[in-house]
């Protein structure tokens, strides 16, 4: 009989009562104590496995499960493959591929989609070869491809084929499995081809499995909405661009008409051009996109979203990564210099260190975005670096924990004479704070003149510009103006100076070259103008352009660079080197120096000599016999070495074992170099200033002394500055 409900009501009030009331052991005494990390690692990986090995398992899932417990758990992952079955070792394989062994994993998906007995097993390997892998198994994959029998796997490899290392072979064994027999063939066929972003040959195909309610027809139609999102945006894009218009017969109409001939000409790339079918849609429309910025003018352009957001990290002075500058050398990614603030420098990480592996991975051969891209990770992260450097018995492994790089636009230092030294690289964000820290620091040392190099300082922000105008101009100074022809973007616009702060008290000459560009040349003619810097070097590059970024609703994270109007000096001129319409230069533009100073050339033949040496490893081989020993008499070569070769240790014995051509003093000058750059890695900051190698800095420095009335005879480091360079062997 059920009971009434009034009392099902109570007993459920009282079973509350004393679910509420009752005592709760204390089960914190009886965990057992935490198992070492890695024993907890091994058990994970271990269970892992056995779900692996069961049949109703989510193969995907585990993978993540493996994934997430990171690179220590590679032993214990490799160790369960062996004697695994095939669906195990393939989600081992996959883990590995992400906890920085690609190789190891790869090369199990290559034996899995030849010889796996699992048909499904053997198509997922074929799919992960072209998401896991890249060019350098293209051989391998076109090998698989052409021995396999199975149409399905094959339809797998070649959509790999194409996807690892763009090859056609993959696209053109596609398109011939659009005429099987076989539907469901010619369907996994016109999806793959849709994948790999070649639609046009598989549109009808789609169009009609676009209509299946399944999740292959819901793909189909995914695919064909994405193509007409891509149209839309090439509408938006080319606008101006009219369609071709039919005449009454129907037939195109005259060549007199506009044409959308970036429509035909897409087209036909992609249909006919022998390569064509290795560019999508999107790549056309920026390669067109940016030919159009491009034809503009020097510094007009389309920036990808890529582009735009490296731009950004550029200008910010920061990025993530190990902090060195790099280059190949031969084929061997090489450290250029270090970043003395990073953690590459701290970790033992020196010029000339060449990182052979990354993580286990060979850089050998490898291009530098696909090693760099290996290098960078997240902040906080660690990258594993095998370094070979000459005078080591083998290569050592280094761990580098990566962060944001702090990378500076000021460096600075007091010379003899109490003449300060700054080099400004660029008007990054920072550039005016920075500045004005080291004018502080160099006046606390004693500086009566300064040299501030904008040699090779490509420009950057002009807010920055007009900020360093400002510590050496007073208030109310005109540094430039713009003004362009657009009445939203062109109407004039006035920048002056605004602190009533300077430093004005000593002489300061500007170092100018080739390389000194657009906000470098405002400063250095704004205060030229003014009176307040002389200028010491070669004629500066010539760019007095406004760029305005604009944002493009059809590209949201992209940014298209156009010049919008022009800069000009105080006294009206614009520094902007200008064309006529053939693209022959009219006027060269640029800041002219008040001393124009030529470095000296070296001898035609002195880069053979200079290569041979480097060949025979001739400067590694004297360092490493003299560096350790006369350590101090080193430091103080990289200063001042009097240009003297007898004042390095061994010198001439060492000269003489090398057989060179080139001269003693020539061959003192490249020691030198080296010299400095090996105190450098010592002390942990850039080199700067070679008064007595540098002609440029040199004129600087014996103006100043002029104008302050100081005979650079009297300051011994400067005895130098007005000697002939020695001549003969």
């Amino acid at each position: 009989m059920a009971q009434p409900v009034s009392r099902l009501f109570w007993s459920a009030i009282f079973g509350l009562v004393v679910l509420v009331w009752m005592p709760v052991p204390d089960i914190r005494a009886q965990e057992a104590p935490e198992a070492p990390v890695a024993d907890r690692l091994e058990r994970r990986v271990v269970r892992s496995f056995k779900r692996l090995a069961g049949d109703k398992v989510d193969l995907w899932n585990e993978v993540l499960r493996l994934e997430s417990l990171g690179p220590d758990a590679v032993p214990y992952i490799r160790r369960e493959m062996r004697g695994a079955r095939e669906s195990a070792r393939l989600a081992g394989a996959k883990a590995l591929c992400r906890l920085g062994q690609p190789e190891e994993g790869i090369t199990i998906f290559l034996e899995l989609a030849e010889n796996g007995k699992d048909l499904e097993v053997r198509g997922y390997a074929a799919d992960l070869l072209g998401i896991e892998g890249d060019q350098s198994i293209e051989q391998d994959i076109l090998n698989l491809l052409r021995s396999t029998f199975d149409p399905t796997i094959k339809i797998r490899l070649a959509k790999s084929l194409w996807k690892a290392a763009h090859n056609v072979e993959g696209s053109r064994v596609l398109k011939k499995m659009l005429d099987s027999e076989d539907v469901r063939l010619q369907h996994e066929a016109a999806l793959a081809l849709a994948e790999i972003d070649n639609i046009e040959a598989a549109r009808p195909i789609l169009v009609r499995l676009q209509k299946e309610p399944t999740s292959r027809g819901r793909l189909a139609g995914s695919y064909l909405a994405r193509e007409a999102m891509i149209k839309k945006y090439e509408e938006i894009l080319f606008s101006g661009v009219a369609r071709p218009k039919k005449d009454k017969k129907g037939d195109q109409a005259s060549p007199d008409d506009k044409e959308a001939i970036l429509d035909e000409v897409s087209r036909m790339i992609r249909e006919h051009h022998d390569l064509g079918d290795r560019k999508s849609v999107d790549d056309l429309v920026v390669a067109a996109t940016k030919g159009m910025a491009s034809s503009l003018d020097p510094h007009s352009s389309y920036w990808t979203p890529t582009e735009w957001r490296e731009f950004l990290e550029r200008l910010g002075g920061e990025y993530a990564g190990i902090g060195v500058y790099v280059g190949m050398r031969g084929t061997w990614f090489t450290v250029i210099s270090p970043i003395y603030s990073g953690p590459a420098y701290e970790a033992g990480i020196r010029t000339g260190d060449r990182i052979i592996k990354v993580e286990g991975w060979s850089t050998f051969g490898k291009g530098m975005t696909e090693i760099v891209k290996r290098v960078k990770g997240k902040p906080g992260t660690s990258v594993q670096l095998t370094v070979a450097r000459d005078g080591w018995v083998k290569p050592r492994d280094i761990e580098v924990v990566r962060r944001r790089i702090q990378v500076q636009s000021v460096h600075s230092r007091l010379l003899p004479g109490g003449i300060g030294y700054v080099e400004m690289t660029q008007f990054g964000e920072k550039a005016s704070d920075e500045l004005k820290a080291a004018i502080q620091a160099l006046e606390k040392e004693g500086m009566t003149a300064l040299v501030f190099d904008l040699r090779g300082n490509g420009g950057g922000l002009l807010r920055e510009a007009i900020e360093v105008s400002d510590l050496f101009l007073p208030a109310g100074k005109l540094v430039a103006y713009s003004q362009g022809r657009s009445k939203t973007y062109g109407i004039r616009e006035d920048y002056k100076t605004k602190t009533p702060e300077t430093h004005g008290e000593f002489p300061v000459v500007i170092l100018l070259d080739e390389g000194t560009a657009s906000a470098s040349e405002i400063v250095a003619g704004a205060l030229h103008h003014h009176g307040r810097a002389f200028l010491v070097g070669r004629r500066s590059f010539g760019k007095g352009t406004v760029q305005h970024l604009f944002p493009l609703k059809s590209r949201p994270k992209a940014r298209l660079r156009m010049t919008i109007a022009r800069y000009f000096l105080p006294d009206g001129t614009c520094v902007n080197r200008t064309y006529d319409d053939a693209g022959r230069e009219k006027d060269r533009g640029g800041v002219q120096p008040d001393f124009e100073v030529q470095e000296e050339e070296s001898s035609p033949w002195n880069a053979e000599y200079l290569q041979r040496l480097i060949e025979q490893k001739a400067f590694q081989k004297y360092l490493k016999s003299n560096y350790e020993t006369h350590q101090d008499q080193f430091r103080q070569l990289a200063e001042n070495d009097g240009k003297d070769p007898g004042r390095y240790p061994g010198f001439d014995e060492w000269y003489e074992s090398v057989q060179t051509h080139a001269t003693r003093n020539t061959v003192r000058q490249w020691l030198r170099s080296r010299v400095r750059q090996r105190v450098a890695d010592e002390v942990g900051q850039k080199p700067l200033a070679d008064y007595l190698e540098d002609t440029v800095l040199q004129k600087a420095i014996s103006e100043l002394l002029k104008r302050s009335q100081v005979d650079p005879e009297s300051i011994p480091e400067y005895k130098t500055l007005k000697e002939p360079q020695p001549s003969g062997r």
